[in-house]
């Protein structure tokens, strides 16, 4: 395994890489999934209070836009790692199929990363006896981490939504601390660069749109462009040089052989 530092630097390596071919698809699965919800959501300029929402409203296009979320990370994926293994540009046209195609099993393996964290929120939203929902704490925190790799594994792989949950738990469980603070060294470094492009868009927007729900969707396109594609290049370089440092994949598969 490669020092955390040259993990990072490999990951902004690719990112800075493929930006051109991934910031659009971001952004767009940004705008796509949060139009419909922002109107879903809306009364007016301004967007109800939580008590007042109608859920069976939000339920369609929640589902829009998580499986627009899926299709658009399948793409990234991909880009990132024909580009890491062996320096190759992938179109945007062969992307966007990669992403449809890999769709069912990105959304198995949502699903099964998901089940056990919503469990556990559902236990600390009921009166459910406070030891229980203790025991939900550790494991739904080991498996938020045990698993990120998921999504990795089926675009690189080719893995089912099952088989890929299982791949990531193989590859993090001996590494779990060490994921776990490249993890939360990148949630720290995206919330600082959501909150400067807060501040750096939220007047103009506000200004263009007069506030309200438009302002949160040119947000949240803008930060979709600029940060979801650094996620994923992180995902990426950590899931090729666990691969690499633990089963001995060829040299065209290790994070070291990325062009710079």
């Amino acid at each position: 395994m490669k020092p955390v530092d040259e993990i990072i630097d490999g990951a902004l390596r690719l990112y800075r890489d493929t930006l051109a071919q991934t910031a659009l698809p971001a952004a767009a699965g940004a705008c796509i999934g949060g139009i419909p919800v922002a109107l879903a959501l809306a009364e007016g300029p301004q967007p109800p209070s939580f008590s007042n929402i109608d859920w069976s409203a939000f339920a369609l296009p929640g589902l829009f836009q998580l499986l627009a979320g899926l299709v658009v990370q399948g793409m990234l994926l991909k880009v990132m790692a024909l580009r890491a293994r062996n320096g190759v540009q992938l179109p945007v046209g062969e992307a966007l199929h990669a992403g449809v195609a890999m769709l069912p099993a990105l959304a198995v393996s949502v699903l099964l990363y998901n089940l056990l964290p919503a469990l556990a929120f559902a236990a600390f939203l009921n009166p459910v006896p406070a030891l229980l929902q203790l025991m939900l704490v550790v494991p739904t925190a080991w498996i938020a981490v045990a698993g990120i790799l998921a999504a990795p594994a089926v675009a690189l792989e080719g893995r089912d939504g099952l088989a890929a949950l299982k791949r990531s738990i193989a590859l993090v469980r001996e590494r779990w601390w060490r994921t776990f603070g490249l993890l939360l060294l990148t949630l720290c470094c995206v919330l600082l660069a959501y909150l400067m492009l807060a501040i750096a868009i939220t007047p103009l927007a506000d200004a263009a749109f007069g506030g309200g729900w438009p302002t949160d969707v040119a947000l949240t396109t803008v930060a979709g462009a600029l940060l979801t594609p650094l996620v994923n290049a992180l995902l990426v370089v950590v899931h090729l040089d666990y691969v690499g440092a633990g089963q001995g994949a060829p040299p065209t598969q290790r994070v070291d052989q990325m062009e710079a």
